[in-house]
């Protein structure tokens, strides 16, 4: 029985030292030039048809055959953390490569190495040497075409994409404006004036037709410019948000004109201004999440 007894305590200090060996190379860091090779590799396999060198313009304006520009882009990489990483949170939720992409979604192996890549820091080698990749529709092996090399926009296209960028600075008018339409409203009807304001008759005008050149121009931002493409969920809601806010500030205009012409102000109008104004103020939220990332807000 000692014997016995023996032999299983040998055989189960060998399973343990075996086991504990085995962790211990498991989790072996990998050398930096390897992991950035890595990660190379999954873009070019994954993200080209959106972010390939061959477009004249990809994506989010990202390319991802160089991992250098990504790696000093510090809105889309932080350094040592994944978790306030705008391109590991994309890739973690599925949201990049889009829904429908032809290389479908990273696995969960790509997926870790993307995000032990950020946290060693984001390394990017002196060499973009990457190791061999079966050639894909995006990204085939004669395809060495740089940003500038690729086919060229039309004037249209060109002015479309600049004229959206308009939307950036058009889009605190209505957010002001009606902010300060609603409170003149609010602090009248604690007054218990019914007595159309006339500084709040020209804030909703102003606003009204600030939101319809704000709608417009943010959708050629978005068509024309392409930005807010990397994150097609976030972008569909913040732009039929907008369109809404747009279409109900019109209307609270009219409802406004019609009042001021009648000399009477009445609740109902009230109320819709301010639940316009926030309608106007969600659609600016989600609008700064698409520019920042979801994670904006996250305290420390």
């Amino acid at each position: 029985m000692k014997s016995v007894a023996r032999a299983l305590q040998v055989t189960l200090l060998s399973a343990i030292v075996a086991t504990a060996t085995g962790s211990c190379s498991a989790q072996e860091p990998q050398p930096p030039s390897d992991l950035a090779a890595r990660v190379r590799s999954i873009f070019l396999a994954k993200c080209s048809e959106c972010h390939g060198r061959s477009l004249s313009r990809p994506r989010a304006g990202l390319y991802l055959h160089d991992l250098r520009p990504l790696a000093a882009n510090r809105e889309w990489v932080v350094p040592h953390e994944p978790e306030k990483s705008y391109v590991w949170t994309l890739l973690r939720d599925d949201d990049m490569p889009a829904k429908g992409a032809k290389a479908g979604p990273l696995n969960a192996q790509e997926k870790e190495t993307v995000r032990a890549w950020i946290a060693a820091g984001a390394p990017v080698p002196s060499s973009q040497a990457a190791p061999p990749m079966p050639p894909t529709v995006e990204e085939s092996p004669g395809d060495s075409l740089s940003a500038s090399e690729g086919a060229p926009e039309s004037w249209t296209a060109q002015f479309s994409g600049w004229l959206g960028r308009f939307h950036i600075l058009a889009i605190h008018f209505p957010i002001a404006l009606f902010a300060a339409a609603a409170l003149g409203e609010i602090l009248a009807a604690r007054r218990a004036s019914a007595v159309p304001d006339p500084v709040v008759r020209f804030c909703v005008l102003l606003g009204a037709a600030s939101a319809v050149v704000t709608v417009a121009l943010g959708w050629l931002h978005a068509d024309a410019g392409g930005h807010g493409s990397a994150t097609p969920g976030m972008l569909a809601l913040h732009r039929w948000l907008g369109t809404a806010a747009g279409v109900c500030a019109a209307l609270i205009a009219l409802a406004s004109e019609r009042e001021s012409r009648r000399g009477h102000r009445t609740l109902l109008f009230r109320i819709i201004l301010c639940a316009g104004a926030a309608l106007v103020a969600i659609t600016a939220h989600f609008g700064g999440l698409l520019v920042h990332g979801r994670n904006f807000f996250d305290w420390p």
